[in-house]
């Protein structure tokens, strides 16, 4: 008699497959556009964001790291994001003001390579592939969103906002980080300090760019297998 599939042995073959780029999606969907707008008007929903930010690291790494190698470069840099992270709410420090960004900015990019990797590489271009293309497109957005975290922090009035807010708050970085990737400008918020426009600019090439590219290789890959 077989036995049913015990939860653990569930997820690993989950985290195997491709699947596991369409979970990675979601999650940084629900990140973004659920958790972060909302999180940082008090003390709980900081709380919130940083165990939400948390499990999107761990969920990432385990979701990309395939390899042993990958897993074990990735997840030291996991555990360190989600410290400093944590210091920053508990203890807000200018040390660890500074890290906080500096680091998820490095995992997140490191993520992206993972990422793209897994999604340009030869074979059967499946839904779950696409998804991960959606998730790279994804951290894309939080990657810039970081870097002008770290220019406001240096800088407060790097950036031109018509609500007052703290330098450090994601939030707001996040909203014109996404702003400035699909290239829609609404204009209400604006970068003033020269690095600023510079990261503004490289990103909306990048936002176009991305996907131009993105759309001529799966159509490649799509024609070599057929």
């Amino acid at each position: 008699m077989t036995r049913p599939p015990r939860p653990i042995s569930f997820l690993a073959s989950l985290w195997e497959t491709d699947r596991s780029l369409s979970v990675l999606a979601g999650f940084l969907a629900l990140v973004i556009f659920a958790v972060v707008p909302f999180a940082e008007q008090d003390g709980t929903s900081v709380l919130v964001l940083e165990v939400s930010f948390a499990l999107f690291l761990i969920s990432g790494t385990v979701a990309v790291a395939r390899t042993r190698g990958w897993l074990t470069f990735l997840l030291p840099i996991a555990v360190l994001t989600a410290c400093a992270r944590a210091a920053a709410v508990l203890y807000p420090h200018e040390v660890s003001l500074v890290a906080r960004p500096a680091i998820s900015l490095l995992f997140c990019a490191l993520l992206l390579v993972v990422v793209s990797e897994r999604v340009l590489r030869p074979g059967e271009i499946t839904v779950h592939r696409i998804l991960g293309a959606v998730a790279a497109y994804l951290l894309i957005g939080v990657i810039w969103a970081q870097a002008f975290a770290l220019v406001a922090h240096v800088d407060p009035g790097a950036f031109a906002h018509p609500i007052p807010h703290e330098p450090h708050d994601l939030a707001p970085l996040l909203y014109y980080s996404f702003a400035t990737l699909t290239t829609v400008g609404y204009g209400d918020v604006l970068a003033v300090h020269p690095v600023a426009r510079s990261l503004a600019m490289l990103e909306a090439v990048i936002g176009q760019l991305y996907s131009a590219i993105l759309v001529a290789r799966l159509v490649g890959l799509s024609l070599q297998r057929s």
